[in-house]
């Protein structure tokens, strides 16, 4: 850090590249420790609503194994009655 505030002889020179550097070691840390975890988050609890899905449609073929169509939404609860 104290060759990015610019002390000492020579340090206009070293400058740039000190601030560069510590710029990037800041961002770096905020990435790692910050944004990794929230990624990781979103992406678990996509993965679960996806297996949620999943699981609802093999409810669904269960209760209707000729194949025909369901007037329920997606969305509804299998042994719940949707009103219109």
């Amino acid at each position: 850090m104290a060759k990015s505030v610019g002390l000492g002889v020579g340090s206009e020179s070293r400058q740039p590249l000190a601030v560069a550097i510590a710029g990037g070691m800041i961002s770096a840390a905020f990435l790692t420790l910050a944004m990794a975890p929230v990624v990781y988050s979103y992406l678990d609890q996509l993965a679960r609503w996806r297996a949620l899905g999943r699981v609802q449609d093999r409810l669904l073929a269960r209760e209707n194994p000729g194949g025909a169509e369901v007037d329920a939404p997606h969305h509804a609860t299998p042994n719940r009655e949707v009103s219109p």
